[in-house]
């Protein structure tokens, strides 16, 4: 029998082995349809268990150890073990028996293991299960098994795990060669699961295709930790109190799979895994073993003797041979290295690639007979032991995870002028997920701060408030794009989902939606039907207008007068290039508005404009949250405070996450007096951006109106923790000083901020206002005259005037300038009712009226 036949008969023979009489036919069926010669070998093959066991080089007492086991375990079908309901048994290994369970408690399908009665007092048997148990209570991640319980039955451990339908990769790859791109797509995920179990100190020692679930949806389940070995860090000697099947200098593994010091018998680490690896990413792409002999002894001597044979692809060959390396100082050092490396292969897939048909054939036929759960359930044990007995061991269930915070993509085009690709990536995955009502996404303000931080991500989980996080890199080349985004608990740092998706930019929108659908789906989120037909948009976008988009994003968010002028030319374009892109209307309508609120421009230039963009993005997209805030703050600028209100209400209803909308909404409030409400508005832009300066800043302004001036002064202190010297900040917490009549520390404040931006302290307005109130007359109308002065030649806020003379209690004065502000729009008119500076002159009936012409009466 040649090599290659052989192993053309084991990958059948190992798929068969675990199943029963119908099972084994119907698979002889459809793998022997057209080799007539191969299916009478593997039925005598079978015909006797101890010597199938020989031809695959496995021990001869596991595989009869197997058969008794299945013929004994029917026992237990019927009964009940706490939660759960024994309804049949899917198969017998040679260290467990395996049946489907119900859990009765949380309505989902089990996959119980029991530790067989005769293993009960092998004391060698119990501490592997026992090391087992340590491995796998350690491990939670996508590409791991699930354990869900432990306990035991009548004395006899068992474990509930999660219940797997498809097959394994070995019979995956018996059915048929596996494609390039699918073996990769599997070796990233094999990856993904290793580095986590590695970061736990577990080392698996027995990885093969056997010990590999692949999922009906393509997901790779690395199965069986009972070999491991845990919590020994790289280099160092296993254990001295090991058990006897972790005892040093005894081989443990599979033949074929193990790497040269572990065939030697000598201390593993973790790049014993990552050999294996390299040995099964071979088989996937080759279609044969790294190292195969005629005996068990030919493939050790390979093992430790010779190279693989090469590949047709030299950068998969390179990759796989530093794997293989005899030396493991010489391999990659750990999987993190390889994916790393993977990843940068020219043809490295972005999706998990579609099976061939044969394939999808043999993944239903094993649906339909149920061997998909006996080849999982019987390959997979774990349990805990303590103080000598078996006894539950003590799992938590993974958190619900209802926050989220989605890290800055990572730019791997190793082109710094590409930042603002990444950057605008990033706010559309934000934008996406913070639309999922039944989560809190953070908004990007916050988590920009965290851009190429070195920071471990629980301490940013904690920092912001989240349960997990998502990380993220994103490589634009010529007319692709692909995104590779991650999961991570934000408390055990667990990476809980990986995957990579790649399409034409003018498919970026429909590409981002499908990630945070995927996102959702891992975190159990529960999506709207409006939100599902959102999150699944197909919208084609031209992908020089796409860029010009995320340029004129990018200028935006610098937020000068320069920038937003810059921002405007490139939504502009956008829109030239692209008719129907209601977000870069909305972008240019937000541009013209920030112009005239940081005065720039005046009323009559700007509003006009954005009202005309705004309109056509709410037009264009009624369902986009930027369109309808871009019409709220034109609504709002124009003193039309209910439309305003109405507008903004429909941004938040469609994009619960959009932080701007809360500030917007506090702002609202504030200027009807409404304080309580504010408040509360403020309080919830900030709990989803709960590290930005302005939201920070929102809430002390809340407290200041509803005069709760100690509360606003903690809160601006807590948030110039956050962002030390802010002019702004110290600008208002000046102000709360004054109100407390704490005018030194008033003054300070306000001269600090004044020194920051540049301010002269001799025409300062608020240092005149505060002069006034501490007696200091003669100062205050000193700073008042140089303003009037500096008004010849340049324009000056007739609001800022007025304000000086309140201070000075010159009231007839103080509403002649408040009349010129109405004129000019000027938007200190918006806090006419609730600025406390105005209650000097709150009563006078000119006032009244200007209050009513603003529409705050």
């Amino acid at each position: 029998m040649t090599p290659e036949r052989r192993l053309q008969i084991e990958k059948v023979l190992v798929a068969l082995l675990p199943l029963g009489t119908a099972e084994r036919t119907a698979l002889l069926d459809l793998t022997c349809a057209n080799d007539p010669e191969m299916r009478r070998e593997l039925e005598s093959l079978l015909a006797q268990e101890i010597r199938a066991a020989r031809f695959l080089e496995t021990p001869a007492l596991e595989v009869a150890a197997r058969a008794l086991a299945r013929e004994a375990a029917d026992s237990l079908v019927g009964r009940s073990v706490g939660p759960y309901r024994i309804d049949r048994l899917l198969g017998a290994g040679g260290m467990g028996e395996v049946y489907y369970g119900w859990d009765t408690r949380l309505l989902r399908p089990v996959a119980l293991k029991f530790l067989p009665k005769e293993y009960m007092n092998d004391d060698a048997a119990l501490d592997r299960f026992e090391l087992e148990g340590r491995a796998a209570s350690a491990l939670s991640h996508p590409n791991i098994c699930v354990v869900y319980d432990v306990g035991d039955l009548e004395g006899r451990p068992f474990i509930a795990m999660e219940y797997l339908e498809g097959q394994t990769l070995r019979v995956c790859m018996s059915a048929c060669a596996l494609a390039q791109s699918t073996a990769l797509t599997y070796a990233a995920q094999i990856l993904h699961g290793l580095s986590a179990a590695h970061r736990k100190g577990v080392v698996h020692r027995d990885l093969k295709p056997e010990n590999l679930w692949i999922t009906q949806e393509g997901r790779i389940k690395i199965l069986d930790f009972g070999l491991a070995k845990v919590d020994e860090p790289i280099g160092q000697p296993e254990s001295g109190t090991s058990s006897p099947a972790t005892e040093p200098g005894r081989i443990m593994g599979t033949v074929g799979y193990m790497s040269p010091e572990q065939v030697r018998g000598q201390p593993v680490d973790q790049r014993t895994d990552l050999f294996a690896f390299g040995a099964i990413l071979h088989e996937m792409v080759a279609g044969e073993r790294a190292f195969h002999g005629s005996t068990p002894m030919d493939t050790v001597s390979a093992i430790l003797n010779l190279n693989p044979p090469g590949l047709s692809d030299p950068a998969i060959d390179q990759l796989v041979r530093r794997c293989l390396e005899k030396d493991r100082a010489v391999r990659y050092q750990s999987a993190d290295d390889i994916a790393s490396a993977l990843e940068q292969l020219p043809h490295a897939p972005a999706t998990p690639a579609e099976p061939d048909v044969s394939v999808v054939r043999s993944r239903r036929w094993l649906l339909r007979t149920g061997a998909s759960a006996i080849t999982a359930a019987s390959l997979i044990g774990t349990w805990g032991w303590v103080s000598g007995r078996w006894r539950p061991w003590p799992l938590g269930s993974r958190q619900l995870i209802t926050k989220l915070a989605v890290l800055p993509l990572t730019n791997l085009s190793n082109d710094a002028e590409q930042e603002y690709f990444a950057e605008g990536m990033t706010d559309i995955l934000i934008a996406d997920l913070a639309e999922i009502g039944s989560l809190r996404v953070i908004s990007r303000t916050s988590v920009m701060q965290f851009k190429d931080t070195k920071k471990p991500l629980p301490e940013i989980a904690k920092q912001l408030g989240v349960d997990a996080i998502v990380t993220a890199s994103v490589m634009k080349s010529g007319p692709r794009v692909r995104i590779t985004a991650q999961l991570v608990d934000g408390s055990t740092d667990q990476h809980l989902w990986v995957k990579s998706y790649e399409r034409d930019l003018s498919d970026v929108f429909a590409m981002q939606g499908e990630v945070a659908r995927a996102i959702a789906g891992e975190v159990h989120a529960h999506l709207t039907n409006r939100e599902e037909v959102r999150l699944a948009r197909t919208r084609k976008i031209a992908p020089a207008a796409l860029d010009a988009y995320l340029l004129g994003r990018h200028h935006w968010e610098l937020f000068t007068e320069d920038s937003l002028l810059k921002s405007i030319e490139y939504f502009e374009q956008a829109t030239r290039l692209d008719s129907g892109h209601a977000a870069a209307y909305s972008g240019i309508a937000e541009a013209w508005s920030g112009l005239f609120f940081m005065g720039a421009r005046s009323f009559d230039e700007a509003i006009p404009k954005a009202r005309q963009f705004a309109i056509q993005a709410v037009a264009l997209d009624d369902s986009s949250a930027e369109a309808h805030h871009a019409r709220a703050v034109v609504y709002y600028h124009e003193w039309n405070w209910k439309a305003a209100e109405v507008e903004n209400d429909k941004a938040i209803t469609v994009n619960p996450g959009y932080s701007t909308s809360y500030v917007l909404a506090t702002n609202i409030c504030r200027h009807l007096g409404r304080a309580d409400e504010s408040i509360v508005a403020a309080k919830k832009g900030l709990q989803v951006d709960p590290l930005a300066m302005i939201t920070n800043q929102m809430l002390g302004n809340a407290y200041v109106n509803a005069r709760k001036y100690d509360l606003a002064i903690v809160q601006y202190q807590k948030a110039l923790e956050l962002h030390p010297n802010n002019p702004t900040l110290l600008y208002h917490l000046g102000w709360a000083y004054a109100y407390t009549r704490e005018f030194d520390k008033g003054i300070r404040a306000i001269e600090n901020h004044l020194a920051l931006e540049g301010g002269d302290s001799e025409l300062s307005p608020d240092l005149a206002y505060i002069y006034s109130l501490t007696g200091k007359k003669d100062e205050a109308k000193a700073i008042l005259g140089r303003v009037l002065e500096l008004a010849r030649t340049h324009q000056v806020s007739p609001g800022l005037i007025a304000m000086m003379n309140i201070g000075l209690n010159e009231r007839e004065q103080a509403l002649t300038w408040l009349e010129k502000a109405y004129q000019q729009h000027s938007s200190i008119m918006a806090w006419l009712k609730v600025d406390p500076r105005f209650d000097p002159i709150r009563s006078e009936p000119r006032f009244q009226g200007l209050m009513q012409r603003v529409g705050l009466v």
